[in-house]
Protein backbone atom coordinates (compact mmCIF):
# COMPACT_ATOMS: atom_id res chain seq x y z
CA UNK A 1 0.00 0.00 0.00
CA UNK A 2 1.08 3.27 -0.81
CA UNK A 3 0.08 4.97 2.52
CA UNK A 4 1.77 2.61 4.41
CA UNK A 5 5.42 2.84 2.16
CA UNK A 6 4.59 6.74 3.30
CA UNK A 7 4.47 6.32 6.79
CA UNK A 8 7.50 3.91 6.75
CA UNK A 9 9.67 6.52 4.81
CA UNK A 10 8.42 9.07 7.39
CA UNK A 11 9.53 7.13 10.18
CA UNK A 12 12.66 6.43 8.85
CA UNK A 13 12.94 10.42 8.29
CA UNK A 14 12.02 10.94 12.43
CA UNK A 15 14.95 8.85 13.04
CA UNK A 16 17.18 10.93 10.99
CA UNK A 17 16.17 14.27 12.34
CA UNK A 18 16.12 12.67 15.77
CA UNK A 19 19.96 11.64 15.42
CA UNK A 20 20.81 15.38 13.83
CA UNK A 21 21.15 13.80 10.06
CA UNK A 22 18.30 15.23 8.08
CA UNK A 23 18.82 17.82 6.13
CA UNK A 24 15.86 19.79 7.25
CA UNK A 25 16.42 22.92 4.42
CA UNK A 26 15.52 20.01 2.00
CA UNK A 27 12.50 18.36 0.99
CA UNK A 28 10.93 15.13 0.48
CA UNK A 29 11.03 14.57 -3.35
CA UNK A 30 9.48 11.66 -4.15
CA UNK A 31 9.01 7.93 -1.35
CA UNK A 32 9.57 5.00 -3.47
CA UNK A 33 6.97 2.22 -3.13
CA UNK A 34 8.24 -1.08 -1.67
CA UNK A 35 7.18 -4.77 -0.84
CA UNK A 36 5.44 -5.58 2.16
CA UNK A 37 7.85 -8.09 3.25
CA UNK A 38 10.65 -5.16 3.13
CA UNK A 39 8.83 -2.36 4.88
CA UNK A 40 7.20 -4.80 7.10
CA UNK A 41 11.02 -5.20 9.40
CA UNK A 42 11.64 -1.55 9.12
CA UNK A 43 8.44 -0.63 10.95
CA UNK A 44 9.01 1.10 14.23
CA UNK A 45 7.19 0.44 17.32
CA UNK A 46 6.92 3.83 18.48
CA UNK A 47 3.18 4.96 17.77
CA UNK A 48 3.03 8.26 15.46
CA UNK A 49 0.60 9.88 18.42
CA UNK A 50 3.35 10.10 20.65
CA UNK A 51 5.99 11.69 19.10
CA UNK A 52 6.92 15.57 19.98
CA UNK A 53 4.11 17.36 18.24
CA UNK A 54 6.89 19.74 17.11
CA UNK A 55 8.85 16.99 14.98
CA UNK A 56 5.83 15.42 13.70
CA UNK A 57 4.89 18.91 12.22
CA UNK A 58 7.76 19.67 10.98
CA UNK A 59 8.46 16.60 9.10
CA UNK A 60 4.82 16.34 7.75
CA UNK A 61 5.51 19.70 6.34
CA UNK A 62 8.53 18.31 4.06
CA UNK A 63 5.83 15.55 2.08
CA UNK A 64 4.48 16.67 -0.92
CA UNK A 65 0.84 17.17 -0.66
CA UNK A 66 -0.59 13.79 -1.90
CA UNK A 67 2.10 11.93 0.53
CA UNK A 68 0.31 14.35 3.01
CA UNK A 69 -3.17 13.67 2.38
CA UNK A 70 -2.68 10.02 2.33
CA UNK A 71 -0.88 9.87 5.34
CA UNK A 72 -3.56 11.87 6.91
CA UNK A 73 -6.11 8.76 6.14
CA UNK A 74 -3.92 6.49 7.98
CA UNK A 75 -2.95 8.36 11.28
CA UNK A 76 -4.68 10.97 13.78
CA UNK A 77 -1.46 11.92 14.74
CA UNK A 78 -1.13 13.07 11.12
CA UNK A 79 -4.47 14.09 10.54
CA UNK A 80 -4.04 17.00 13.25
CA UNK A 81 -1.17 17.98 11.20
CA UNK A 82 -2.80 18.02 8.17
CA UNK A 83 -5.09 20.81 9.33
CA UNK A 84 -1.92 23.00 9.38
CA UNK A 85 -0.06 21.59 6.40
CA UNK A 86 1.75 24.63 4.79
CA UNK A 87 1.79 23.84 1.14
CA UNK A 88 -1.12 24.15 -0.49
CA UNK A 89 -1.34 23.44 -4.40
CA UNK A 90 -4.55 22.52 -5.80
CA UNK A 91 -4.80 21.86 -9.76
CA UNK A 92 -5.80 18.76 -11.79
CA UNK A 93 -3.05 16.65 -11.56
CA UNK A 94 -2.99 17.01 -7.12
CA UNK A 95 -6.86 16.56 -7.00
CA UNK A 96 -6.38 13.59 -9.10
CA UNK A 97 -8.37 14.71 -12.81
CA UNK A 98 -4.80 14.41 -14.48
CA UNK A 99 -3.99 10.89 -15.53
CA UNK A 100 -0.87 10.91 -16.89
CA UNK A 101 2.14 13.67 -17.92
CA UNK A 102 1.90 13.99 -21.98
CA UNK A 103 3.58 16.84 -22.79
CA UNK A 104 5.66 18.49 -25.27
CA UNK A 105 7.20 21.54 -23.16
CA UNK A 106 7.26 19.64 -19.73
CA UNK A 107 3.36 20.85 -19.03
CA UNK A 108 0.76 18.81 -17.53
CA UNK A 109 -2.30 17.94 -20.08
CA UNK A 110 -5.15 16.60 -18.32
CA UNK A 111 -6.34 13.15 -19.56
CA UNK A 112 -9.94 12.42 -17.63
CA UNK A 113 -11.59 9.34 -17.42
CA UNK A 114 -14.01 8.73 -20.46
CA UNK A 115 -16.65 9.16 -18.53
CA UNK A 116 -16.47 12.55 -17.12
CA UNK A 117 -18.45 15.61 -19.21
CA UNK A 118 -16.84 18.86 -18.96
CA UNK A 119 -19.50 19.93 -16.40
CA UNK A 120 -18.90 16.53 -14.15
CA UNK A 121 -15.06 17.61 -14.27
CA UNK A 122 -15.56 21.07 -12.96
CA UNK A 123 -17.93 19.86 -11.00
CA UNK A 124 -15.21 17.37 -9.15
CA UNK A 125 -12.85 19.41 -9.23
CA UNK A 126 -14.73 22.07 -7.45
CA UNK A 127 -16.07 19.28 -4.72
CA UNK A 128 -12.84 18.39 -4.12
CA UNK A 129 -11.05 21.35 -3.77
CA UNK A 130 -14.04 22.58 -1.32
CA UNK A 131 -13.36 19.47 0.75
CA UNK A 132 -9.29 19.97 0.87
CA UNK A 133 -9.82 23.19 2.29
CA UNK A 134 -12.84 22.73 4.79
CA UNK A 135 -10.63 19.99 6.22
CA UNK A 136 -7.73 22.39 6.85
CA UNK A 137 -7.53 24.56 9.76
CA UNK A 138 -5.93 27.89 7.91
CA UNK A 139 -3.32 28.23 10.02
CA UNK A 140 -0.08 27.48 8.77
CA UNK A 141 -0.35 27.77 5.14
CA UNK A 142 2.75 29.09 3.51
CA UNK A 143 1.84 28.41 0.19
CA UNK A 144 -1.48 28.70 -1.75
CA UNK A 145 -2.25 28.14 -5.11
CA UNK A 146 -4.97 27.58 -7.00
CA UNK A 147 -4.77 26.30 -10.88
CA UNK A 148 -8.54 25.91 -11.76
CA UNK A 149 -8.39 25.59 -15.59
CA UNK A 150 -10.51 22.41 -14.76
CA UNK A 151 -13.18 25.37 -13.30
CA UNK A 152 -14.34 28.22 -16.30
CA UNK A 153 -17.39 28.43 -14.31
CA UNK A 154 -16.83 28.88 -11.09
CA UNK A 155 -18.90 31.03 -8.78
CA UNK A 156 -17.02 34.42 -7.52
CA UNK A 157 -18.69 33.63 -4.15
CA UNK A 158 -16.83 29.88 -3.71
CA UNK A 159 -13.67 31.46 -4.24
CA UNK A 160 -14.19 34.13 -1.63
CA UNK A 161 -14.96 31.78 1.12
CA UNK A 162 -11.61 29.58 -0.13
CA UNK A 163 -9.54 32.99 -0.03
CA UNK A 164 -11.21 33.68 3.58
CA UNK A 165 -10.46 30.42 5.13
CA UNK A 166 -6.58 30.20 3.67
CA UNK A 167 -5.32 34.05 4.11
CA UNK A 168 -3.69 34.06 7.55
CA UNK A 169 -1.04 36.31 8.56
CA UNK A 170 2.37 33.90 8.10
CA UNK A 171 1.15 33.23 4.02
CA UNK A 172 4.21 33.84 2.02
CA UNK A 173 2.85 33.19 -1.49
CA UNK A 174 -0.56 33.50 -3.18
CA UNK A 175 -1.44 32.29 -6.88
CA UNK A 176 -4.69 32.12 -9.16
CA UNK A 177 -4.48 30.88 -12.16
CA UNK A 178 -8.12 30.84 -13.98
CA UNK A 179 -8.99 29.73 -17.62
CA UNK A 180 -10.39 32.60 -20.12
CA UNK A 181 -14.15 31.80 -19.87
CA UNK A 182 -16.38 34.49 -21.90
CA UNK A 183 -19.69 33.13 -20.20
CA UNK A 184 -18.64 33.23 -16.82
CA UNK A 185 -18.45 36.98 -15.00
CA UNK A 186 -15.15 38.04 -14.84
CA UNK A 187 -13.62 37.31 -11.11
CA UNK A 188 -12.79 40.38 -9.38
CA UNK A 189 -9.91 39.63 -7.57
CA UNK A 190 -10.47 40.54 -3.18
CA UNK A 191 -8.25 43.09 -2.50
CA UNK A 192 -9.23 43.17 1.01
CA UNK A 193 -7.20 39.56 1.64
CA UNK A 194 -3.93 41.52 0.74
CA UNK A 195 -4.52 43.46 4.05
CA UNK A 196 -2.87 42.82 7.61
CA UNK A 197 -6.14 42.79 9.17
CA UNK A 198 -7.37 39.83 6.75
CA UNK A 199 -3.55 38.24 6.93
CA UNK A 200 -2.39 38.73 3.98
CA UNK A 201 0.24 41.54 5.07
CA UNK A 202 2.79 38.84 4.90
CA UNK A 203 2.56 38.07 1.17
CA UNK A 204 5.85 37.98 -0.38
CA UNK A 205 4.86 36.42 -3.97
CA UNK A 206 1.39 37.07 -5.77
CA UNK A 207 0.30 35.75 -9.08
CA UNK A 208 -2.69 36.01 -10.35
CA UNK A 209 -4.37 35.27 -13.62
CA UNK A 210 -7.42 36.15 -16.08
CA UNK A 211 -9.41 37.99 -13.54
CA UNK A 212 -9.74 41.63 -12.43
CA UNK A 213 -7.65 43.52 -9.95
CA UNK A 214 -8.34 46.96 -8.56
CA UNK A 215 -6.40 48.01 -5.68
CA UNK A 216 -7.84 51.57 -3.92
CA UNK A 217 -5.16 52.25 -1.24
CA UNK A 218 -2.20 50.70 0.23
CA UNK A 219 -2.60 47.46 1.13
CA UNK A 220 -0.61 45.48 3.84
CA UNK A 221 1.40 43.10 1.74
CA UNK A 222 2.63 46.31 -0.11
CA UNK A 223 5.82 45.77 2.59
CA UNK A 224 6.72 42.50 2.23
CA UNK A 225 5.74 41.96 -1.48
CA UNK A 226 8.94 41.02 -3.15
CA UNK A 227 7.45 39.36 -6.51
CA UNK A 228 4.44 40.23 -8.47
CA UNK A 229 3.21 38.79 -11.92
CA UNK A 230 -0.40 39.66 -13.68
CA UNK A 231 -0.87 37.85 -16.25
CA UNK A 232 -4.07 38.76 -18.32
CA UNK A 233 -5.34 40.92 -15.59
CA UNK A 234 -7.78 43.76 -15.81
CA UNK A 235 -6.11 46.64 -14.58
CA UNK A 236 -5.23 50.36 -15.06
CA UNK A 237 -2.29 52.24 -15.23
CA UNK A 238 -3.34 54.23 -12.86
CA UNK A 239 -3.76 51.05 -10.45
CA UNK A 240 -0.84 49.27 -11.20
CA UNK A 241 1.54 52.68 -10.88
CA UNK A 242 -0.91 53.75 -6.90
CA UNK A 243 -0.12 49.67 -6.00
CA UNK A 244 3.68 49.64 -6.58
CA UNK A 245 4.58 53.10 -5.37
CA UNK A 246 3.86 51.34 -2.38
CA UNK A 247 5.82 48.25 -3.02
CA UNK A 248 8.85 48.92 -1.52
CA UNK A 249 10.35 45.62 -1.20
CA UNK A 250 9.61 44.53 -4.72
CA UNK A 251 12.68 43.24 -6.68
CA UNK A 252 10.44 41.24 -9.82
CA UNK A 253 7.74 42.87 -11.55
CA UNK A 254 5.59 40.80 -14.91
CA UNK A 255 3.43 42.67 -16.42
CA UNK A 256 1.86 40.25 -19.58
CA UNK A 257 -1.45 40.52 -21.76
CA UNK A 258 -2.67 43.29 -19.41
CA UNK A 259 -4.47 45.69 -21.89
CA UNK A 260 -6.27 47.89 -19.98
CA UNK A 261 -2.59 49.60 -19.22
CA UNK A 262 -1.65 52.85 -21.39
CA UNK A 263 1.04 54.69 -19.40
CA UNK A 264 2.61 52.38 -17.17
CA UNK A 265 4.31 55.37 -14.62
CA UNK A 266 5.75 54.49 -11.09
CA UNK A 267 5.98 57.98 -9.49
CA UNK A 268 7.88 56.78 -6.89
CA UNK A 269 11.21 55.13 -6.55
CA UNK A 270 11.54 51.35 -6.88
CA UNK A 271 14.65 51.16 -4.49
CA UNK A 272 14.61 47.15 -4.82
CA UNK A 273 13.58 46.04 -8.36
CA UNK A 274 15.73 44.36 -10.41
CA UNK A 275 13.74 41.86 -12.91
CA UNK A 276 10.94 43.53 -15.01
CA UNK A 277 9.12 42.32 -17.89
CA UNK A 278 6.16 44.10 -19.71
CA UNK A 279 5.35 42.16 -23.08
CA UNK A 280 1.45 41.85 -25.28
CA UNK A 281 0.09 45.31 -23.66
CA UNK A 282 -1.53 46.41 -26.64
CA UNK A 283 -2.42 49.21 -25.77
CA UNK A 284 0.80 50.48 -23.74
CA UNK A 285 2.66 53.68 -24.87
CA UNK A 286 4.78 54.45 -21.86
CA UNK A 287 7.11 52.91 -19.41
CA UNK A 288 8.30 55.14 -16.66
CA UNK A 289 10.04 53.55 -13.42
CA UNK A 290 12.76 54.71 -11.55
CA UNK A 291 14.61 51.41 -10.77
CA UNK A 292 18.36 52.15 -9.71
CA UNK A 293 19.07 48.16 -9.42
CA UNK A 294 17.47 47.05 -12.24
CA UNK A 295 19.55 44.39 -13.97
CA UNK A 296 17.16 42.54 -16.23
CA UNK A 297 14.47 44.20 -18.56
CA UNK A 298 12.30 42.18 -20.64
CA UNK A 299 9.73 43.90 -23.29
CA UNK A 300 7.86 43.39 -25.69
CA UNK A 301 6.95 46.35 -28.44
CA UNK A 302 9.77 48.52 -30.22
CA UNK A 303 7.36 51.71 -30.19
CA UNK A 304 7.11 51.84 -26.32
CA UNK A 305 8.96 55.32 -24.73
CA UNK A 306 11.02 54.00 -22.35
CA UNK A 307 12.27 55.44 -19.11
CA UNK A 308 14.19 53.37 -16.63
CA UNK A 309 15.40 56.35 -14.55
CA UNK A 310 19.62 55.17 -14.77
CA UNK A 311 19.89 53.04 -17.97
CA UNK A 312 23.48 52.68 -17.08
CA UNK A 313 22.27 49.71 -14.28
CA UNK A 314 20.45 47.66 -16.99
CA UNK A 315 23.03 44.75 -17.87
CA UNK A 316 20.76 42.31 -19.06
CA UNK A 317 17.83 42.77 -22.12
CA UNK A 318 15.26 40.79 -24.21
CA UNK A 319 13.50 42.23 -26.70
CA UNK A 320 10.64 40.22 -27.86
CA UNK A 321 8.93 41.87 -30.79
CA UNK A 322 5.35 40.57 -30.90
CA UNK A 323 3.46 43.13 -32.34
CA UNK A 324 5.62 45.46 -34.82
CA UNK A 325 8.39 44.95 -37.21
CA UNK A 326 11.73 44.72 -37.64
CA UNK A 327 12.57 44.29 -33.97
CA UNK A 328 16.48 43.45 -34.45
CA UNK A 329 17.17 46.47 -36.86
CA UNK A 330 15.32 48.53 -34.22
CA UNK A 331 18.17 46.57 -31.24
CA UNK A 332 21.35 47.87 -33.52
CA UNK A 333 20.36 51.45 -33.96
CA UNK A 334 18.58 52.33 -30.71
CA UNK A 335 18.92 50.18 -27.87
CA UNK A 336 22.99 51.31 -27.61
CA UNK A 337 21.76 54.97 -26.58
CA UNK A 338 18.77 53.90 -24.67
CA UNK A 339 20.81 51.30 -22.57
CA UNK A 340 24.46 51.51 -23.43
CA UNK A 341 25.83 49.22 -20.66
CA UNK A 342 24.01 46.40 -21.22
CA UNK A 343 26.33 43.18 -21.15
CA UNK A 344 23.57 40.35 -22.48
CA UNK A 345 20.91 40.90 -24.97
CA UNK A 346 18.21 38.75 -25.99
CA UNK A 347 16.13 39.97 -29.74
CA UNK A 348 12.96 38.36 -31.04
CA UNK A 349 11.72 39.36 -34.32
CA UNK A 350 8.47 37.74 -36.32
CA UNK A 351 8.70 39.93 -39.09
CA UNK A 352 12.24 41.55 -39.93
CA UNK A 353 11.51 43.39 -43.38
CA UNK A 354 14.57 45.41 -43.64
CA UNK A 355 19.10 44.55 -43.18
CA UNK A 356 20.39 45.60 -40.07
CA UNK A 357 22.39 48.81 -40.94
CA UNK A 358 26.08 49.35 -40.00
CA UNK A 359 25.76 52.34 -37.81
CA UNK A 360 28.92 53.89 -35.58
CA UNK A 361 27.68 53.46 -32.05
CA UNK A 362 28.45 50.49 -30.12
CA UNK A 363 27.58 48.22 -27.32
CA UNK A 364 30.96 48.84 -25.93
CA UNK A 365 29.58 45.95 -22.66
CA UNK A 366 27.81 43.43 -24.68
CA UNK A 367 29.18 39.61 -24.31
CA UNK A 368 26.59 37.72 -25.25
CA UNK A 369 24.06 38.43 -28.56
CA UNK A 370 20.96 36.07 -29.15
CA UNK A 371 18.96 36.85 -32.06
CA UNK A 372 15.13 34.80 -33.04
CA UNK A 373 14.04 35.04 -36.75
CA UNK A 374 10.72 33.65 -36.58
CA UNK A 375 8.91 33.11 -40.48
CA UNK A 376 5.54 33.71 -40.22
CA UNK A 377 4.77 33.84 -44.14
CA UNK A 378 4.34 30.64 -46.11
CA UNK A 379 7.31 31.29 -48.34
CA UNK A 380 10.64 33.19 -46.29
CA UNK A 381 11.57 36.25 -46.87
CA UNK A 382 14.98 37.29 -48.48
CA UNK A 383 16.50 38.30 -45.48
CA UNK A 384 19.95 39.60 -45.42
CA UNK A 385 22.10 37.44 -42.58
CA UNK A 386 25.01 38.72 -43.66
CA UNK A 387 23.73 42.39 -42.25
CA UNK A 388 23.73 40.47 -38.91
CA UNK A 389 27.93 41.62 -38.95
CA UNK A 390 26.87 45.22 -37.62
CA UNK A 391 26.21 43.52 -34.69
CA UNK A 392 29.51 41.77 -34.15
CA UNK A 393 31.31 45.30 -35.26
CA UNK A 394 29.19 47.05 -32.87
CA UNK A 395 30.08 44.97 -30.21
CA UNK A 396 34.01 44.48 -29.45
CA UNK A 397 33.53 42.85 -26.35
CA UNK A 398 31.38 40.34 -27.40
CA UNK A 399 32.15 36.77 -26.37
CA UNK A 400 29.06 34.52 -27.39
CA UNK A 401 27.07 35.13 -30.80
CA UNK A 402 23.49 32.77 -31.00
CA UNK A 403 21.86 32.67 -34.07
CA UNK A 404 18.39 31.08 -34.32
CA UNK A 405 16.06 30.68 -37.91
CA UNK A 406 13.25 29.13 -37.97
CA UNK A 407 12.58 27.97 -41.55
CA UNK A 408 9.83 26.11 -42.75
CA UNK A 409 10.47 25.58 -46.49
CA UNK A 410 13.44 25.40 -48.91
CA UNK A 411 14.70 28.68 -49.94
CA UNK A 412 14.71 30.42 -53.07
CA UNK A 413 17.98 32.15 -52.55
CA UNK A 414 20.10 29.10 -52.08
CA UNK A 415 23.99 29.79 -53.23
CA UNK A 416 23.39 26.62 -55.09
CA UNK A 417 20.98 27.72 -56.89
CA UNK A 418 23.14 30.08 -59.67
CA UNK A 419 26.66 31.08 -59.97
CA UNK A 420 27.99 32.59 -56.59
CA UNK A 421 31.24 32.96 -56.90
CA UNK A 422 32.27 36.04 -54.88
CA UNK A 423 31.33 36.13 -51.39
CA UNK A 424 31.12 39.44 -49.49
CA UNK A 425 33.86 41.14 -47.50
CA UNK A 426 33.92 44.35 -44.75
CA UNK A 427 36.73 45.71 -44.11
CA UNK A 428 37.03 46.24 -40.29
CA UNK A 429 38.84 45.53 -36.80
CA UNK A 430 38.35 41.57 -35.90
CA UNK A 431 36.36 40.27 -33.48
CA UNK A 432 38.93 40.06 -31.17
CA UNK A 433 36.82 38.36 -28.11
CA UNK A 434 33.94 36.47 -30.10
CA UNK A 435 35.13 32.56 -28.71
CA UNK A 436 31.62 30.62 -29.54
CA UNK A 437 29.01 30.53 -32.41
CA UNK A 438 25.72 28.82 -32.78
CA UNK A 439 23.77 29.23 -35.80
CA UNK A 440 20.39 26.83 -35.69
CA UNK A 441 17.96 26.82 -38.60
CA UNK A 442 21.45 27.10 -40.52
CA UNK A 443 20.58 26.93 -43.89
CA UNK A 444 21.65 27.39 -48.16
CA UNK A 445 21.15 31.31 -48.60
CA UNK A 446 24.00 33.13 -50.27
CA UNK A 447 23.87 35.90 -47.09
CA UNK A 448 24.13 33.09 -44.61
CA UNK A 449 27.38 31.26 -45.65
CA UNK A 450 28.54 34.93 -46.23
CA UNK A 451 27.97 35.74 -42.68
CA UNK A 452 29.52 32.16 -41.46
CA UNK A 453 32.57 32.69 -43.70
CA UNK A 454 32.74 36.61 -42.53
CA UNK A 455 33.10 34.94 -39.03
CA UNK A 456 35.55 32.37 -39.56
CA UNK A 457 37.79 34.82 -41.40
CA UNK A 458 37.22 37.70 -38.67
CA UNK A 459 37.63 36.09 -35.23
CA UNK A 460 40.99 34.77 -34.13
CA UNK A 461 39.85 33.88 -30.44
CA UNK A 462 37.07 31.27 -31.70
CA UNK A 463 36.72 28.50 -29.86
CA UNK A 464 33.60 26.80 -31.12
CA UNK A 465 31.46 26.93 -33.84
CA UNK A 466 27.88 24.86 -34.13
CA UNK A 467 25.99 24.86 -37.54
CA UNK A 468 22.65 23.09 -36.75
CA UNK A 469 20.17 22.71 -40.06
CA UNK A 470 17.28 22.00 -37.61
CA UNK A 471 14.59 24.40 -36.20
CA UNK A 472 15.90 25.88 -32.04
CA UNK A 473 12.95 23.95 -31.49
CA UNK A 474 12.60 20.82 -33.40
CA UNK A 475 16.24 19.54 -31.30
CA UNK A 476 16.90 17.54 -27.89
CA UNK A 477 13.31 17.70 -26.28
CA UNK A 478 14.21 16.16 -23.12
CA UNK A 479 10.31 15.49 -22.27
CA UNK A 480 9.79 13.75 -25.32
CA UNK A 481 13.28 11.48 -26.05
CA UNK A 482 12.88 12.48 -29.79
CA UNK A 483 12.91 15.55 -31.91
CA UNK A 484 9.76 17.34 -33.28
CA UNK A 485 8.90 16.85 -36.96
CA UNK A 486 10.42 19.18 -39.66
CA UNK A 487 8.23 20.09 -43.05
CA UNK A 488 9.69 18.46 -46.15
CA UNK A 489 10.72 21.51 -47.47
CA UNK A 490 12.71 22.16 -44.32
CA UNK A 491 14.81 18.70 -44.77
CA UNK A 492 15.51 19.49 -48.51
CA UNK A 493 16.63 22.50 -47.28
CA UNK A 494 18.96 20.95 -44.65
CA UNK A 495 19.99 18.84 -47.32
CA UNK A 496 20.89 21.71 -49.75
CA UNK A 497 22.49 23.36 -45.80
CA UNK A 498 24.73 20.40 -45.97
CA UNK A 499 25.90 20.37 -49.24
CA UNK A 500 26.38 23.95 -49.19
CA UNK A 501 28.89 23.86 -45.68
CA UNK A 502 30.48 21.62 -47.36
CA UNK A 503 32.04 23.28 -50.21
CA UNK A 504 31.89 26.53 -48.74
CA UNK A 505 32.45 26.40 -45.09
CA UNK A 506 34.63 23.69 -44.04
CA UNK A 507 37.63 24.35 -45.68
CA UNK A 508 37.93 28.35 -44.06
CA UNK A 509 37.57 26.45 -40.61
CA UNK A 510 40.77 27.07 -38.64
CA UNK A 511 42.69 23.74 -37.05
CA UNK A 512 41.90 25.25 -33.48
CA UNK A 513 38.55 25.62 -34.05
CA UNK A 514 36.14 22.80 -33.00
CA UNK A 515 33.56 22.60 -35.86
CA UNK A 516 29.92 20.88 -35.63
CA UNK A 517 27.63 20.37 -38.11
CA UNK A 518 24.17 18.96 -37.14
CA UNK A 519 21.88 17.45 -39.63
CA UNK A 520 18.24 16.68 -38.74
CA UNK A 521 17.76 13.51 -36.67
CA UNK A 522 17.25 10.31 -39.33
CA UNK A 523 15.39 8.70 -36.82
CA UNK A 524 12.93 11.19 -36.46
CA UNK A 525 12.79 13.03 -39.70
CA UNK A 526 12.59 9.49 -41.83
CA UNK A 527 11.91 12.01 -44.71
CA UNK A 528 15.30 13.41 -44.70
Amino acid sequence: METRATECRTMQLLRELQTNKLDTSSKIIYAPRQQDDIYAGIMPELPLDKLPEDILHHVYSLMPLKDAARAACVSHGFLRCWRRYPILVLNSKTIGLAKRKLSLYAEDVPLYEPALKVDDMESYAISKIDHIINNHSGIGVKVFKLQLFACPNIDAAVLDKWFVHVIKAGIKELSLEMSLCKKRTEYNFPCSILSSKAGGGTIQSLFLSSCSFHPTVALGCNISLTSLHLYEVHISGEEIGQFLSNSFALERLVISDCNDIIQFKVPCLMQQLKYLQVTKCEMLEVISIDAPKLSSFIYGDVGIQISLGDPLQVKDIRLMGYNQPNTVCFARTELPSIMPNVESLIVSSTDEMISTPMVPIKFLHLKLLEIYLAELLAFPPNYDFFSLVSFLDGSPALETFILHVKQRCERRDSILDGEHTNLRQILHPRHANLQNVTITGFNSTKSMIELTSHILENAPSLKCITLDTANFYDKNLLTMGECLPMRKGGILEARKAFDAAKRYIAGKVPAHVEYKFLEPCRKCHIGY
